[in-house]
């Protein structure tokens, strides 16, 4: 997990969306909830790759929505643009 999410952003910049995707949807949604970044970018990958209805269905199964972090609250901001 660590290194994913060392290089998750970079990754998601660079529109590796398919990938991220994939790695992040093999992950059990107990992991990925631990990591809140990671579970933001899985939803902006899925949102690319499986459209915005999936990732929108995915988003509220989250508690990304309540995040106090400024990073995760900056991504919640976008997507609902």
């Amino acid at each position: 997990m660590t290194l994913l999410e060392a290089h998750a952003e970079r990754l998601l910049s660079q529109g590796r969306m398919k990938l991220l995707a994939r790695w992040l949807g093999e992950l059990p949604a107990e992991q990925l909830k631990k990591y809140e970044l990671l579970e933001m970018i899985y939803m902006w990958a899925v949102g690319f790759t499986r459209g915005p209805d999936e990732a929108l269905g995915k988003l509220t199964a989250t508690s990304l929505e309540t995040s106090e972090s400024p990073v995760i609250r900056s991504h919640i901001l976008l997507s609902s643009h």
